[in-house]
Protein backbone atom coordinates (compact mmCIF):
# COMPACT_ATOMS: atom_id res chain seq x y z
CA UNK A 1 0.00 0.00 0.00
CA UNK A 2 1.51 3.24 -1.17
CA UNK A 3 0.13 6.75 -0.81
CA UNK A 4 1.63 9.75 -2.56
CA UNK A 5 0.71 13.11 -1.08
CA UNK A 6 1.41 15.70 -3.75
CA UNK A 7 1.46 19.28 -2.56
CA UNK A 8 2.49 22.78 -3.56
CA UNK A 9 1.25 26.24 -4.31
CA UNK A 10 -1.06 27.17 -7.16
CA UNK A 11 0.43 26.72 -10.63
CA UNK A 12 3.29 24.48 -9.51
CA UNK A 13 2.12 21.55 -11.66
CA UNK A 14 0.37 19.33 -9.11
CA UNK A 15 -2.53 18.24 -11.31
CA UNK A 16 -0.26 17.58 -14.28
CA UNK A 17 2.06 15.46 -12.14
CA UNK A 18 -0.85 13.65 -10.49
CA UNK A 19 -2.16 12.61 -13.91
CA UNK A 20 1.33 11.50 -14.94
CA UNK A 21 1.69 9.41 -11.76
CA UNK A 22 -1.67 7.76 -12.44
CA UNK A 23 -0.65 6.97 -16.03
CA UNK A 24 2.93 5.87 -15.29
CA UNK A 25 2.49 3.91 -12.06
CA UNK A 26 -1.20 2.93 -12.31
CA UNK A 27 -2.16 4.71 -9.11
CA UNK A 28 -5.73 5.71 -8.35
CA UNK A 29 -6.29 9.39 -7.66
CA UNK A 30 -8.40 11.15 -5.10
CA UNK A 31 -9.67 14.45 -6.46
CA UNK A 32 -10.15 16.95 -3.64
CA UNK A 33 -11.32 19.53 -6.17
CA UNK A 34 -14.17 17.17 -7.09
CA UNK A 35 -15.17 17.01 -3.42
CA UNK A 36 -15.19 20.83 -3.26
CA UNK A 37 -17.20 21.20 -6.47
CA UNK A 38 -19.75 18.59 -5.37
CA UNK A 39 -20.21 20.24 -1.97
CA UNK A 40 -19.81 23.95 -2.72
CA UNK A 41 -20.07 24.32 -6.49
CA UNK A 42 -16.53 25.74 -6.66
CA UNK A 43 -12.92 24.85 -5.89
CA UNK A 44 -12.45 28.17 -4.07
CA UNK A 45 -14.38 27.05 -0.98
CA UNK A 46 -12.93 24.46 1.37
CA UNK A 47 -13.36 23.32 4.96
CA UNK A 48 -10.06 21.48 5.47
CA UNK A 49 -11.09 19.64 8.64
CA UNK A 50 -14.06 18.14 6.81
CA UNK A 51 -13.07 18.01 3.13
CA UNK A 52 -9.54 16.70 3.62
CA UNK A 53 -10.77 14.02 6.03
CA UNK A 54 -13.34 13.01 3.40
CA UNK A 55 -10.51 12.70 0.88
CA UNK A 56 -8.66 10.52 3.39
CA UNK A 57 -11.70 8.26 3.71
CA UNK A 58 -11.85 7.90 -0.08
CA UNK A 59 -8.13 7.10 -0.17
CA UNK A 60 -8.62 4.57 2.63
CA UNK A 61 -11.28 2.69 0.63
CA UNK A 62 -9.01 2.55 -2.41
CA UNK A 63 -6.02 1.41 -0.35
CA UNK A 64 -8.06 -1.32 1.34
CA UNK A 65 -9.19 -2.45 -2.13
CA UNK A 66 -5.51 -3.00 -3.01
CA UNK A 67 -4.80 0.18 -4.95
CA UNK A 68 -1.96 2.63 -4.58
CA UNK A 69 -3.25 6.21 -4.31
CA UNK A 70 -2.13 9.74 -5.11
CA UNK A 71 -3.81 12.74 -3.48
CA UNK A 72 -3.13 16.26 -4.72
CA UNK A 73 -3.87 19.51 -2.90
CA UNK A 74 -1.94 22.60 -1.80
CA UNK A 75 -1.46 21.10 1.72
CA UNK A 76 0.75 24.02 2.68
CA UNK A 77 0.13 23.50 6.39
CA UNK A 78 0.97 20.27 8.20
CA UNK A 79 -2.39 20.46 9.97
CA UNK A 80 -4.15 20.09 6.64
CA UNK A 81 -2.25 16.89 5.93
CA UNK A 82 -3.21 15.67 9.39
CA UNK A 83 -6.89 16.04 8.46
CA UNK A 84 -6.28 13.83 5.42
CA UNK A 85 -4.46 11.26 7.53
CA UNK A 86 -7.34 11.19 10.05
CA UNK A 87 -9.49 9.74 7.28
CA UNK A 88 -7.00 6.88 6.94
CA UNK A 89 -7.54 5.70 10.54
CA UNK A 90 -6.15 2.19 11.14
CA UNK A 91 -4.60 2.05 7.65
CA UNK A 92 -0.84 2.52 7.48
CA UNK A 93 0.31 2.95 3.88
CA UNK A 94 3.85 3.80 2.95
CA UNK A 95 3.64 7.56 2.34
CA UNK A 96 5.72 9.53 -0.13
CA UNK A 97 5.48 13.29 0.20
CA UNK A 98 6.20 15.35 -2.91
CA UNK A 99 6.24 19.14 -2.96
CA UNK A 100 6.33 21.17 -6.16
CA UNK A 101 7.45 24.78 -6.42
CA UNK A 102 7.74 27.26 -9.26
CA UNK A 103 8.40 30.94 -9.75
CA UNK A 104 5.67 33.55 -9.57
CA UNK A 105 5.83 34.29 -13.33
CA UNK A 106 5.48 30.58 -14.11
CA UNK A 107 2.49 30.23 -11.80
CA UNK A 108 0.89 33.31 -13.34
CA UNK A 109 1.42 32.01 -16.88
CA UNK A 110 -0.06 28.64 -15.95
CA UNK A 111 -3.09 29.94 -14.03
CA UNK A 112 -4.13 33.38 -15.18
CA UNK A 113 -7.56 33.16 -16.77
CA UNK A 114 -8.19 29.59 -15.60
CA UNK A 115 -10.68 28.47 -13.00
CA UNK A 116 -11.96 32.07 -12.74
CA UNK A 117 -8.70 33.09 -11.08
CA UNK A 118 -7.48 36.66 -11.30
CA UNK A 119 -3.98 38.00 -10.67
CA UNK A 120 -4.84 39.15 -7.12
CA UNK A 121 -6.17 35.71 -6.12
CA UNK A 122 -3.13 33.94 -7.56
CA UNK A 123 -0.68 36.31 -5.85
CA UNK A 124 -2.52 35.86 -2.55
CA UNK A 125 -2.11 32.11 -2.73
CA UNK A 126 1.52 32.37 -3.80
CA UNK A 127 2.28 34.52 -0.74
CA UNK A 128 1.22 31.86 1.76
CA UNK A 129 3.95 30.14 3.83
CA UNK A 130 4.67 26.42 3.39
CA UNK A 131 5.48 24.00 6.21
CA UNK A 132 8.37 21.63 5.50
CA UNK A 133 8.24 17.84 5.82
CA UNK A 134 11.41 15.89 6.52
CA UNK A 135 12.26 13.52 3.68
CA UNK A 136 9.83 14.92 1.15
CA UNK A 137 10.82 15.05 -2.50
CA UNK A 138 11.06 18.70 -3.55
CA UNK A 139 11.04 19.86 -7.16
CA UNK A 140 11.14 23.27 -8.80
CA UNK A 141 9.04 22.80 -11.92
CA UNK A 142 10.71 25.78 -13.58
CA UNK A 143 13.81 23.60 -14.01
CA UNK A 144 12.84 19.97 -13.30
CA UNK A 145 11.47 17.98 -16.20
CA UNK A 146 8.58 15.56 -15.88
CA UNK A 147 10.99 12.75 -16.75
CA UNK A 148 13.35 13.71 -13.90
CA UNK A 149 10.49 13.88 -11.42
CA UNK A 150 9.04 10.53 -12.52
CA UNK A 151 12.47 8.89 -12.20
CA UNK A 152 12.87 10.24 -8.66
CA UNK A 153 9.41 8.91 -7.78
CA UNK A 154 10.25 5.54 -9.34
CA UNK A 155 13.40 5.38 -7.17
CA UNK A 156 11.42 6.23 -4.05
CA UNK A 157 8.71 3.66 -4.87
CA UNK A 158 11.25 0.85 -5.29
CA UNK A 159 13.29 1.63 -2.17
Amino acid sequence: MKLIILRGKIGSGKTTLQNLIVKTFHFEKVEIDEIKIRKYGTTKTCVPSVDFKEAGLLAKRLLLDGHNVVVEEAFLQLGHIQFLLEGLENVKPSIIYIRLECSEPTAMNRKIGTLDLDKHTILGQLGRPVDNIDGELLFNTDISTSENIIEAIRDRLTN
